[in-house]
Parts: structure tokens; C-alpha cells; sequence
């Protein structure tokens, strides 16, 4: 509900993703922009692709980046129900007059239900809207997971770090605490860091075809 097409900082100190930066969002980026411009913030999962009918690899990036998380569901219900919602969307839009369709999504941002409130001209003019689709919340992704799916999108983790788990061992072994508790180390070129391996890929190399291990690209 705040961000815009590229990176901005709405306060000192902060900095904000842009939507179109997140990979297969692009240009699918306008629709939610625009809209929330012209008619306000959204609302709510449902209402907010009933209002921006946007395509499902850019709805499903931005559910990984985190974009829709204040919305009260967890990544993994959005995730997971998308191509549902998605689809009451389409038959939504189809049932509704192509005149019609631009009051009737903006009618419908007032409730959030994805469609527009009985008795008004917008819903005399989609008799025949189907019935929205119940989203139910469901168990989170756990935290590797979610940092994996925020790295793919965004190229880096968008809610915090890996490591965050293990705040005795950064405090013990990251940067000037290691060093200075080890000078027998090199205390002046010696550095030590903390992170967190996700996931592992093995590949052959051409010399002697012998497996080796590599992080992930």
C-alpha cells in the first residue's frame, strides 16, 4: 500500500523495495500503483486483485517478497490460494459488462469482498457474478523457506536474516569479539563472520569428475 515503482525512502533512514524491481512483477507494478492512487489503499487479498486483475507469477512474486503480509494471511494461504482467487477474478471481470467493470471494482474496493454491494447499479449489472471464494489462513512457511522465497524474488532476505536464529553464536563468533578474544589470530587482518548455509547443490568438475560441493547461485 505504500510502495512504488522503484526505490524510495518515505522516511531518513529507511528505504522502501519498489514493486517493479521485484523479479516477475515488471510492469504488472502500474496496475497496483495506479489503482491504489485512483481509488486508495487496498484492503485486503481478495479485494486487492479484484480491484488490479493482475497475472499469477507477478501476484505469487510479490506474495514471496512480502508485499501482501499486511493483510492478515500468511504467505503460505496466499501463496497457495492464489490461482483460486485469481480465477473468481477472471470469471468476475467476464460476468460484468466491459462498461460496467471499472465502477464495479471500484464499488467493490469499499467492502473488500471482491464484489459490488447488493442494491447498487454496479450489482444490477452482474447478475450473474460468481460467489468469491472463502481465503482461509494456514500455517506460515517456516523461516528457511521464507528466506529462500524472499532471496528469489528480491535478490536479498526482505524480513530479516538467517542468522537471526543464532544470536549467541554471531555475539560469540562475528567480527571484533572473535578477534579480540583471539589475538593469536591476527588481530589486525584476521576476520571472522557469521552466516547460514540454506541449501547445498553438488556439481562435477570437468578435470577429474569428481562431485564437490558449492552454495547455491
Amino acid at each position: 500500500n505504500e510502495s512504488k515503482q522503484r526505490f524510495s525512502s518515505p522516511e531518513a533512514g529507511s528505504i522502501r523495495f519498489g514493486l517493479s524491481t521485484i523479479k516477475n512483477v515488471g510492469e504488472e507494478a502500474e496496475a497496483f500503483i495506479g489503482e491504489r492512487e485512483r481509488n486508495g489503499p487496498f484492503g485486503s487479498f481478495l479485494g486487492c486483485l479484484t480491484r488490479c486483475v493482475p497475472n499469477a507469477r507477478a501476484v505469487k512474486a510479490l506474495v514471496k517478497a512480502g508485499a501482501f503480509d499486511e493483510f492478515g494471511l500468511s504467505r503460505a494461504a496466499m501463496h497457495n490460494q492464489a490461482g483460486e482467487v485469481l480465477s473468481y477474478v477472471r470469471k468476475h471481470q467476464d460476468s460484468c459488462p466491459a462498461s460496467h467493470w471499472k465502477d464495479c471494482s471500484e464499488n467493490s474496493s469499499s467492502n473488500q469482498s471482491g464484489t459490488p454491494q447488493a442494491g447498487t447499479p454496479q450489482a444490477e449489472n452482474c447478475q450473474d457474478r460468481p460467489e468469491p471464494p472463502a481465503v482461509e489462513d494456514r500455517p506460515e512457511w517456516p523461516p528457511t523457506r521464507r528466506f529462500r522465497a524472499e532471496r528469489e524474488v528480491a535478490g536479498i532476505y526482505t524480513t530479516g536474516q538467517p542468522i537471526d536464529a543464532f544470536p549467541g553464536l554471531v555475539k560469540l563468533y562475528d567480527e571484533e569479539t572473535w578477534r579480540r578474544d583471539r589475538p593469536y589470530r591476527g588481530a589486525s587482518d584476521y576476520k571472522a563472520r557469521c552466516g547460514a548455509i540454506l541449501s547445498v547443490s553438488e556439481a562435477t568438475t570437468r578435470k577429474d569428475m569428481h562431485k564437490c560441493n558449492r552454495p547455491p547461485s
